[in-house]
């Protein structure tokens, strides 16, 4: 890797990078690839097309975002015709390839779902059911009504 290719990255990665190229890049979406304006700024953009396209590293996404709510960013990344580029999503309890399809999901059982449900609502507080590439509650406050605001279903 040339100089050059180094420039827009920050030291720290540059300096990892010298120990060895990178296999495999995994970051968050929210406030690390996006800004707070929920956008992928041109930097940004044109660090991660350098680091997928010319240098080949796969770049992972591990969020608590469903796969449906990083699909513009997929897509403004090229990440979407790559399958290397699998998401872990809803905080790792959906695994997507890179086309949406499922490969693993786990799941809390419906007993313990009811408990916490009713432990929550019993105390005032509202429910947010992560369900698939759906978001669903019987609440609406809020910290529930501002979901759509950052990408989520």
């Amino acid at each position: 890797m040339s100089v050059e290719d180094t420039a827009l990255l920050h030291p720290d990665v540059v300096e990892f990078m010298r120990i060895g190229k990178p296999s495999l890049i995994v970051t968050d979406v929210d406030g690390t690839l996006l800004n707070p304006a929920h956008e992928v700024t041109a930097r940004t953009l044109e660090v991660l097309k350098k680091v997928t396209g010319d240098l080949q590293i796969p770049v992972l996404f591990a969020t608590g975002k469903t796969f449906p709510s990083t699909m513009h960013v997929r897509k403004e990344l090229g990440m979407l015709d790559d399958p290397r580029c699998i998401g872990l999503n809803v905080n790792g309890l959906v695994i997507h390839d890179h086309t949406g399809k499922t490969i693993q999901s786990t799941t809390i059982d419906a007993s313990i779902s009811t408990q916490i449900f009713r432990m929550a609502w019993a105390r005032g507080h509202a429910v947010v059911i992560y369900c698939d590439d759906r978001i669903l509650s019987r609440d609406h406050n809020a910290f529930v009504d501002i979901l759509p605001h950052y990408g989520e279903p």
